[in-house]
């Protein structure tokens, strides 16, 4: 019974009847203040992020856990930052009697706080799991994912290699085969994975999917064999790439030493956290032999040595490494959860080296102390409207002094001359009431304007096999202009999409001017955008799907490469970067192809970018201004600024030391071309090659791609495998 229907019964018993009707009132307030407790025989739960621990600026796990006691219902998830709503994902599920449902819900952390409710289906909150602190760690520190046979036996890192800033050092957390993400998406803040066989065997088709996307697109997967039948238990593995074990060896004190302290091993996964500089003996120091504490030489299963490990400038035969995308995949002859590698005091060193973590930075400034700045600025100023124009700051000055005096000596000077000097209180109320207007006439006719949509695509092409499709891996900034207040929907054919508002910064003010409210389905996403009335809304849109390549390259046995415009549609300007040099076509035409290699002719890549770095630096200012030094000013040749914006390491030197760029996981093309690859950028114009996914009728528009492809040294190699 309610905590207010049992106050009225006393009261009704022990009072007269005057007293008996203020009961009733008393009553009434008292129940109808006091909600129902009761959420239908419901048990919900959400764990938010990995092991509690989530990564700012990136795509995060929540995992969603409901057990229905009562009857079959249906019922909403609902997932939302706890800034106002400013962003939330909703996904609609059916709950049969005794049935417990267990899913997993990719959200875009912006550095705040998560809230999980459970809703009826007419919208009344039945449950929710209290927002709370959530733990975590830098933008760019290194994440290792481990799903080990025991805790103790997982890998662990050095800490303090990285910086003194607690979020910067790097962490390991501990999956579960349960919780396993099925949606890359939800993977990409890991920067490494580590998974045992037995684990690994457990994985259910779509969490080993969604493993090989997240490796395709950018990840390093660390996998140790216990025995010679562990490969034949993981037939994805093979297909990967990985060969059969040639026999058995042993590993030694020696060897493993040998291996810490040498500088071949740098692994070129596109998640990889990056200082800047690839580790050398001075940043890490030097092991000495028989001080590591390794017990006695071990066993393991020797891969022949051949081309995938000299890719790597390495001669390892207990170890292989295959190439899958834009990640890589690698397979260790031994079980690092054994002895000696489980008490060995170098362990920790052992799977720093091995992922790749960089040394500390003792140069620049630290990273708690510069500001973050969120390459959706960029981005959003490309894509904004140019119906809306900024007031120079002369003209508001020039207005003000204007207006002061007209209210001050110019309003004394009329009264006296007409004798009236009282009739101040009159006037004073007109002069306001004028300028209000006049200020909202001008604001109307910067602002005022027609319903506009435009969208830039960036599609990363993930080549498979010859023949078969490719990966891709696409990023929307979607610009929305709207003159009236309402709601905007979207609609993208893939299920299990990421739809959020624009990211400024972090730990910050975060300027969403939209609300974005994203319903997940079992075949698509959709989503609806509140927009604001004569507000600039920036709406990004990722997702990761399988479709025919736009575009093709691929080397020949001369060291020429020949790329393939698949478009159906002229591109261009296309880039062609490679070991510091870059030639710019000025366009290909449809179904044409353009051959490019030695002896042709191109121009140094800093040569070419510093112009373009100048118009970085604009745009991430202007998005910031209020007023505007030249109302009509526009970004010119931003297919070049977006372009640029690919080569980080740049970029980052371009402006200045106290501030930095939250760049999006595996967007930087600065570690393939590092490592020699040919990287390939194409610029579609209007209409592009994505569908539209706006879902309402804008008079302006446009659509534009970039495609982006990387193409290793050499594709004839086993070891280069596509996914």
């Amino acid at each position: 019974m309610r905590p207010g229907s049992l106050l009225f019964l006393g009261l009704w018993i022990r009072h007269g009847a005057r007293h008996r009707l203020l009961a009733i009132l008393f009553g009434l307030i008292l129940g109808g203040a006091c909600p129902r407790a009761s959420t239908g025989g419901i048990q919900f739960d959400a764990f938010v992020g990995y092991d509690g621990l989530v990564r700012p600026g990136s795509w995060n796990p929540v995992v969603v856990e409901a057990f229905n006691e009562g009857p079959s219902r249906g019922a909403v998830v609902e997932v939302s930052s706890d800034r106002m709503g400013a962003a939330t994902v909703r996904v609609p599920i059916e709950l049969p009697a005794q049935s417990r449902k267990r899913f997993v819900v990719p959200f875009f952390c912006g550095g705040t706080g998560v809230e999980c409710r459970l809703l009826a289906e007419d919208g009344q909150v039945l449950t929710q799991r209290p927002s709370g602190q959530i733990q975590m760690i830098s933008w760019n520190a290194p994440l290792l994912g481990s799903m080990s046979d025991a805790p103790q036996g997982g890998p662990s890192l050095m800490e303090g290699i990285v910086g003194e800033v607690e979020l910067d050092q790097p962490r390991v957390v501990r999956l579960q085969v349960e919780m396993f993400p099925d949606s890359a998406l939800a993977l990409e803040s890991l920067s490494s994975i580590y998974v045992s066989p037995s684990k690994a065997s457990a994985l259910r088709e779509r969490q080993v999917a969604s493993l090989l996307q997240w490796v395709a697109c950018g990840g390093q997967l660390v996998v140790g064999l216990d025995r010679p039948g562990d490969l034949a238990s993981l037939p994805w593995l093979r297909t990967v790439g990985v060969p059969e074990p040639q026999g058995v060896g042993v590993l030694t004190e020696s060897e493993m030493v040998r291996w810490l302290n040498g500088e071949s091993w740098n692994p070129g996964f596109a998640l990889r956290s990056h200082s800047g500089k690839v580790a050398t003996l001075e940043d890490r120091g030097t092991v000495d032999p028989g001080a590591t504490g390794w017990a006695e030489p071990m066993q393991f299963l020797r891969f022949r040595t051949g081309r995938a490990e000299e890719g790597f400038g390495l001669r390892t035969p207990w170890m292989e490494v295959r190439r899958w995308g834009r990640g890589q995949v690698l397979v260790l002859g031994f079980n690092p959860e054994r002895e000696p590698v489980r008490s060995w005091n170098q362990r920790s060193r052992f799977w720093s080296h091995l992922c790749g973590i960089p040394p500390a930075n003792r140069s620049g400034t630290p990273s708690d102390e510069r500001v973050l700045t969120g390459l959706d600025i960029l981005l959003a100023d490309l894509v904004d409207t140019r119906q809306v124009r900024k007031v120079p700051i002369s003209f508001l000055l020039v207005l003000l002094v204007v207006y002061l005096a007209i209210i001050g000596p110019g309003d004394r000077w009329l009264l006296v001359r007409i004798g009236r000097p009282m009739l101040t209180w009159l006037s004073f109320p007109i002069y306001v009431l004028l300028f209000s207007g006049l200020i909202y006439l001008i604001g109307y006719r910067l602002r005022s304007g027609q319903t506009e949509w435009n969208e830039l695509q960036i599609v990363d092409v993930i080549p498979r096999e010859s023949g078969a499709s490719s990966l891709l891996r696409c990023r929307t900034y979607g610009g929305l202009y709207s003159p009236v207040t309402g709601s905007y929907p979207l609609d993208l054919d893939v299920p299990l999409g990421g739809v959020r508002g624009e990211l400024r910064n972090l730990f910050g003010v975060r300027l969403d001017s939209g609300r974005v409210t994203t319903t997940l389905g079992p075949r698509s996403t959709s989503a609806e955008v509140q927009a604001s009335l004569w507000m600039k809304n920036l709406v990004v849109t990722e997702w990761i799907e399988e479709g025919q390549p736009p575009i093709e390259a691929r080397q020949e046995r001369d060291g020429r490469y020949k790329i393939l415009n698949r478009t159906g549609r002229r591109m261009g300007p296309v880039w062609l970067s490679q070991g510091g040099r870059m030639q710019v076509v000025e366009f290909i035409e449809a179904g044409e192809t353009f051959e490019w290699g030695p002896g042709t002719e191109s121009r140094p890549l800093v040569e070419v970018l510093e112009p373009h770095l100048n118009g970085i630096s604009e745009s991430l200012s202007r998005r910031e201004q209020s007023f505007a030094a030249d109302p009509d000013t526009e970004l010119s040749a931003h297919a070049s600024v977006v372009m640029a914006s690919g080569f980080t390491a740049s970029v980052d030197t371009s402006i200045p030391e106290d501030r930095a760029i939250l760049w999006p996981r595996a967007f930087s093309l600065s570690n393939p071309l590092d490592s020699g690859s040919l990287v390939v950028q194409a610029w579609v114009p209007d209409p592009g090659v994505i569908a539209p996914l706006n879902r309402f009728s804008a008079v302006r528009r446009k659509r534009e791609s970039l495609l982006r492809l990387i193409v290793p040294p050499s594709t004839s190699s086993p070891a280069l495998s596509s996914p």
